[in-house]
């Protein structure tokens, strides 16, 4: 591969990397603060996603990109949001209808939406979509699309995407959405704001429901 492919792949992962680390070091140090080891998973998500952010929107600005430009019709930016809403509750009634519930737990999740509402409302419900967007299609889904085409590198991100969120449940309620999510920033003419507005709109359909 060489040296110039290696350093292209790099550039394309290292934002994910960085978001995973900052991510867990967060949980960990809210562990340590409250004494007994157990961080608020949804507050270590909104500080993670307020730590990475600026470097994530900068990255994205270096590469020419938008960072969260609005859609240039106000039809679709609703569209999005509904469709992200819509796709959310499909996907539960359908591991609900496999029994997927009940075989795999799903405590993370139990953990995160137990978060005082104004936590969750500004981190899995905002910013979080926000962060991920530009971290996953934005820069990972993006710079890979240069290397390896669109495919796999849709195939790549949503993988790694799915796999980031740390158990069964949500790594099969992940992957779809993250393939859709790419397909989306395509369709949107890499316009980040369709899949940020879908993926708030999934996030925030499970808070209030």
């Amino acid at each position: 591969m060489g040296a110039y492919g290696i350093n292209r792949i790099w550039r394309a992962v290292w934002p994910v990397l960085l978001y995973h680390a900052i991510s867990n070091g967060t949980a960990y140090a809210l562990g340590r603060i409250t004494g007994d080891g157990q961080a608020d998973p949804a507050a270590a998500a909104l500080i993670s996603a307020c730590i990475m952010l600026p470097v994530l929107l900068w990255e994205i600005r270096k590469d020419g990109g938008t960072a969260a430009g609005m859609p240039r019709r106000i039809l679709i930016c609703a569209g999005c949001f509904a469709a992200g809403a819509i796709l959310s509750v499909c996907s539960g009634r359908i591991m609900d209808l496999f029994g997927l519930y009940e075989r795999f737990g799903n405590e993370t999740q139990m953990r995160i939406l137990a978060a005082p509402l104004p936590i969750l409302l500004a981190g899995p419900g905002l910013l979080v979509p926000l962060a991920e967007e530009a971290a996953f299609r934005g820069l990972l889904y993006r710079r890979l699309k240069e290397i390896t085409g669109p495919r796999y590198a849709l195939l790549i991100s949503s993988l790694l995407f799915a796999a980031g969120h740390g158990n069964v449940i949500q790594f099969l309620y992940a992957l779809p959405m993250a393939c859709i999510l790419c397909l989306v920033y395509e369709w949107a003419k890499e316009d980040l704001a369709a899949p940020v507005l879908m993926h708030m709109g999934a996030n925030l359909i499970s808070v209030f429901l």
